[in-house]
């Protein structure tokens, strides 16, 4: 019996840093041995409170988008393996035009880090990324994109405990959208006839791909009739996963050292019919 296919899609991208943002956000600007970065990161955000306090010390004109959410942008170095905040430079609009201006006082406000070498950021601990050069990936939003050269950096207390550099790269090849539809196009659905004609959702993430573009393995979810099965070793899913990996050459990205897709997660709907279900042409 012949089967059609209806395809119902869509495409987006899960976080594994969720964003508070539809649009990409602004970089902060931090200097490592004199050269520039785009920071991926906004330290002063870190703490709710004090983050608070300081957007009500900052000018109430500031000019602000949905490309900085804050209207601000810190710029910061580093310096003997610590984290300074040097300046923070504000947009105000006057006269239908718009300048950057140095926001006063802020030594003030940091008075309790402030050191001879800028204002210390001892408040923060965590992992900031830092790009240079092209952008060869955009996300959802946020700061959710990557750069050809990027910089991780862990902190603790304000002090670098750790710096590690990567070059990304992107390899061209087959598109996770034209995976999508080679998938539709060749994937035996009619050997599992239980799931014909309801609607169904497959979940793909955390991809593992060889540098040449082979499909090596990934996550598989898919949402049958309501209930969300996840058992790898379940015949459909295994059936998803043999077909993944007769496609080649993937679109491979090197992102800090792991081959990945553009994106690491990816979910599409489907509703299959049996010819019986449809009216003849």
């Amino acid at each position: 019996m012949n089967i059609k296919f209806l395809w119902c899609w869509c495409i987006f991208s899960l976080l594994s840093i969720t964003s508070a943002f539809s649009t990409s956000q602004e970089s902060e600007i931090l200097f490592i041995d004199g050269v520039k970065w785009d920071m991926l990161a906004q330290p002063i955000d870190i703490d709710s409170i004090h983050n608070t306090k300081f957007r009500e010390f900052l000018p109430k004109e500031r000019h602000w988008t949905t490309a900085n959410w804050d209207g601000y942008t810190g710029v910061w170095e580093i310096k003997n393996n610590q984290l300074y905040l040097q300046k923070v430079i504000i947009e105000i609009s006057e006269n239908h035009s718009t300048e950057k201006r140095e926001v006063k006082g802020i030594d003030s406000f940091f008075s309790e880090y402030k050191t001879d070498d800028g204002i210390f950021a001892f408040w923060f601990s965590g992992k900031v990324r830092l790009g240079r050069g092209d952008i060869i990936r955009f996300g959802a939003g946020g700061f959710d994109r990557n750069y050809m050269e990027e910089c991780v950096l862990t902190i603790k207390d304000g002090v670098v405990t750790d710096k590690v550099f990567y070059h990304n790269s992107r390899k061209e090849g087959i598109k996770l959208l034209q995976i999508r539809d080679s998938l539709q196009a060749h994937f035996p659905w009619e050997k599992f006839p239980e799931i014909s004609g309801k609607r169904h959702i497959i979940f793909l993430s955390d991809f593992d791909l060889s540098a040449d573009g082979h499909y090596i393995d990934s996550n598989v979810k898919i949402r049958l009739d309501k209930v969300m099965t996840e058992d790898q070793s379940h015949p459909i899913i295994t059936a998803i996963k043999k077909k993944l990996k007769e496609i080649y050459p993937w679109e491979v990205l090197y992102i800090n050292g792991k081959y990945r897709p553009e994106y690491q997660h990816f979910t599409f709907p489907i509703i299959i019919k049996s010819s019986n279900d449809e009216t003849p042409d």
